[in-house]
């Protein structure tokens, strides 16, 4: 009789019989804990999927494991947990994150983690929204000054009046004197 453990020994063994080189995205969430002790509760958790153009260009979901924290050693656990039950350590030739310290830290983030653990140098993807997010907050401060509450000003002045801008004709914006005053 098959079982559903079987089923998925057979589904994971056949995926990973004939794999391109794939890419290894690290994101952690909080998410509602709607399966565990505590209904309601959140909990972090790790999606742990691999990208590989052309067979899974869409991505492959490998599992959405439970992480105790969400530092970057708890999170290369988790992955290399799943990936070696995939069968997958050696296909991994990039990883894909967010600049984080986590993520991204020299000494313990995930990525050096892994890359320590597949025993092997792999391509490091930093997300360029992350990147952006930061040239972005450094031209900024540098032209405005360090914003010294939680929620910048201007951006909520933005928000307001979002709906009312022009989107059709787009100018570069004029640095105006007064706004350095």
């Amino acid at each position: 009789m098959l079982t559903r453990y079987h089923i998925s020994q057979e589904y994971m063994a056949a995926f990973s019989e004939t794999l391109p080189s794939m890419l290894l995205p690290l994101d952690g969430k909080m998410l509602r804990d709607v399966l565990g002790s505590d209904p309601g509760t959140t909990s972090e958790t790790l999606a742990v999927l691999v990208l590989g153009p052309p067979a899974y260009p869409e991505g492959k979901l490998l599992g959405v494991p439970v992480i105790d924290s969400s530092t970057g050693t708890a999170q290369a656990e988790a992955s290399m947990d799943l990936l070696e039950a995939w069968g997958l350590t050696g296909v991994i030739t990039a990883l894909v994150f967010d600049t984080t310290a986590n993520n991204s830290g020299v000494h313990r983030g995930a990525a050096k983690l892994l890359e320590q653990q597949l025993d092997r140098k792999v391509f490091y993807q930093a997300c360029r929204h992350h990147i952006l997010e930061v040239l972005v907050g450094a031209v900024w401060e540098n032209l405005f000054g360090k914003v010294k509450s939680p929620e910048n000003p201007w951006f909520k002045h933005f928000k307001d009046v979002w709906t009312d801008l022009t989107t059709d004709n787009p100018t570069t914006l004029s640095i105006r004197q007064k706004w350095f005053e």
